[in-house]
């Protein structure tokens, strides 16, 4: 055998070495079963926002784009507000920290009073589909998100919607 492939053997011998003492002397790792969570988090589709807030709030019919979803929810027994409030539905109109033309819709999280450069302004985390931030299953979609944002108080290209 030359240098070169009696180094190359001993190197294959390590390794099968290493990975024998591993299979010998490792514990045993406890193999648990999917849930039935699981498996719906791997089929879940990847969803827009506005089939995400069907799909929470357990809506049917055509609720059409985000931006015009108002009257949709108020047929389905939702007020409009004049605040934010956590749990209730925020939709953004195009512009307004989106740049989709159909506008976003999602859930309110958190809510509080900010200023911004003398600005009294409202910093919101929502929870919604299809949006920026680190991504999980809920509601039957794959990627659902919080994302935040800080807006001044007088724009009027947000609308809240609460449950009577």
């Amino acid at each position: 055998m030359g240098k070169l492939s009696l180094l190359n053997f001993r190197k294959a011998t390590q390794i099968i070495l290493i990975f024998t003492l591993l299979a010998v002397f490792m514990p045993p790792v406890n193999m648990v079963k999917a849930s039935s969570v699981d498996k719906a988090s791997l089929s879940a589709p990847f969803c827009q926002c506005v089939v995400y807030i069907k799909n929470k709030f357990k809506l049917s019919g055509s609720a059409g784009q985000a931006k015009n979803m108002g009257p949709f929810l108020q047929s389905r027994g939702f007020v409009k507000l004049t605040v934010p409030r956590p749990g209730e539905v925020i939709i953004m109109q195009p512009g307004f920290h989106v740049k989709d033309s159909a506008g976003h819709v999602a859930i309110i999280q958190t809510v509080t009073t900010v200023w911004v450069n003398g600005v009294e302004s409202w910093k919101i985390q929502v929870r919604g589909a299809n949006q920026p931030g680190s991504r999980w299953t809920e509601s039957n979609c794959n990627n659902v998100s919080y994302w935040s944002f800080t807006s001044p108080k007088t724009d009027k290209r947000a609308t809240y919607y609460g449950k009577k």
